[in-house]
């Protein structure tokens, strides 16, 4: 496990990914070097528990527990971006969820219609589970030969057919963002808010309520933006599978509601294209030449950045060599 996520970070690098610094594939202590992500995980600012503010004490994180809800969608933003860039190379994950976006727990600025925010830089983490194609089909399915899932990010779709695909991928970033809105546990959330996400979705008078209530006392979610994002919910795991929303329309649903969520409601879901490519907070524009190598590609941090939030390059990721 610890060699297959080696040869997948070695070989899809992504600003939103998280970066390898090195690792000993001895049997015996088998490890890999990353960034230190004093943010933690989404998971733990998500639902507060007293194991997880320990968590970030112990990190040494100094931010407010909890997040906005700006910089709780920008984590899933930046997820998405992550797990896009492994679509289009042809590696499902896996194994999406809140446990696997990590923050690196260094503010910084985002410029939104509403004014400059401070959002953190998330990182899709744990790719050990990540599989590529075989012979690098384009199909983007592959059967499991164990269970990869957990509770309650587990897409029935997959637990149906012990099948992995885009769509299973796409379904912890809903599951995720479902988290974000309502502030609770993803064991039986989807459940729990079915009828408010189905009616919402459908634009029924008065419709959820209840999920409403549950997102402006989770982080004071704009209504505007919390009504467009359960839509992406929907699309990403509500709706049956040959309707499923593609994750880049996802993504920039997601990056919509970021830009407008707190003035216009944002753009209806599927119009527009995505905008993943600038990246959702901005990082200094020097580098400070600090340097780390562990038999990998190199990771220059930008001037004043400690190592402990170094993001990683963003290099052209190759293709699977056809076999």
């Amino acid at each position: 496990e610890v060699m297959a996520e080696v040869s997948n970070l070695r070989r899809c690098a992504h600003r939103n990914v998280l970066p390898l610094l090195g690792y000993c594939g001895a049997p015996q202590a088998a490890c890999i070097v990353t960034a230190l992500m004093r943010g933690g995980s989404l998971d733990d600012h998500l639902l507060l528990s007293p194991d997880a503010r320990l968590r970030l004490q112990r990190l040494g994180f100094r931010g407010s527990p909890g997040l906005s809800w700006p910089q709780r969608l920008s984590a899933l933003c930046d997820a998405a971006r992550a797990l896009e860039h492994l679509h289009l190379n042809l590696i499902l994950h896996r194994d999406v969820k809140t446990a696997n976006i990590l923050l690196d727990g260094a503010l910084l600025p985002l410029q939104t219609r509403g004014g400059e925010r401070r959002v953190y830089r998330a990182f899709l983490s744990d790719v050990g589970h990540a599989k590529e194609r075989a012979g690098g089909s384009t199909a983007m399915a592959t059967r499991a030969t164990s269970a990869f899932y957990s509770a309650g990010f587990a897409d029935p779709i997959y637990v149906d057919s012990s099948q992995h695909s885009r769509a299973t991928d796409a379904y912890g970033i809903g599951i995720s963002l479902l988290m974000a809105l309502a502030g609770v546990e993803s064991r039986g959330l989807k459940s729990a808010f079915e009828d408010d996400v189905m009616d919402m979705a459908e634009g029924a008078d008065g419709a959820g309520k209840r999920l409403l209530s549950a997102a402006r006392q989770a982080a004071a979610w704009p209504e505007a933006a919390t009504r467009e994002l359960v839509k992406v919910v929907h699309g990403l795991c509500y709706e049956r599978k040959s309707r499923r929303l593609p994750l880049p329309e996802a993504l920039a649903a997601l990056e919509r509601a970021l830009r407008h969520g707190d003035g216009e409601a944002a753009a209806a879901v599927g119009g527009g294209s995505s905008t993943s490519s600038s990246g959702s907070a901005a990082g200094g524009s020097g580098s400070s030449g600090v340097r780390f190598k562990g038999g990998v590609s190199p990771v220059v941090l930008p001037a004043g950045m400690p190592p402990s939030v170094s993001p990683p390059p963003e290099p052209r990721c190759p293709r699977p060599p056809a076999r």
